[in-house]
């Protein structure tokens, strides 16, 4: 319990941009409100770097990520949302707080429905 707890301390630490990003609107808003709530509970934290950029931050564990980021694309092509071409990147967070760099595990481009 000690080395989860130590591990969120150094997240929230290392990650304020994480915590502190601009709104880009209510529909983006409730992406990220879906993304981190109990709904999802592998995603920790995620944030918009853009209206084409979507980070989500995840504890590596042994799995495709790039599928894991696909499912989250399904959750953004069946909100509000009007997507188009828009970049998932999941973070490694543990390597975030060791290195300080985002460290892509898995990524997709998610394309509007047709």
């Amino acid at each position: 319990m000690k080395i989860i707890s130590f591990l969120f301390l150094s997240l929230l630490l290392a990650t304020p941009s994480f915590g502190l990003v601009e709104s880009l609107g209510a529909e983006y808003d409730s992406i990220i409100k879906t993304l981190q709530s109990t709904e999802e509970p592998e995603i920790l934290d995620a944030f918009w770097q853009s209206k084409e950029l979507l980070q989500v931050g995840v504890l590596k564990e042994d799995k495709d990520y790039s599928e894991y980021a696909q499912h989250v694309c399904k959750i953004i092509i069946s909100s509000e949302l009007p997507t188009k071409n828009i970049t998932i990147n999941v973070i490694d967070l543990k390597q975030l707080v060791e290195t300080q760099k985002m460290v892509v595990i898995g990524t997709t481009q998610c394309l509007p429905a047709q």
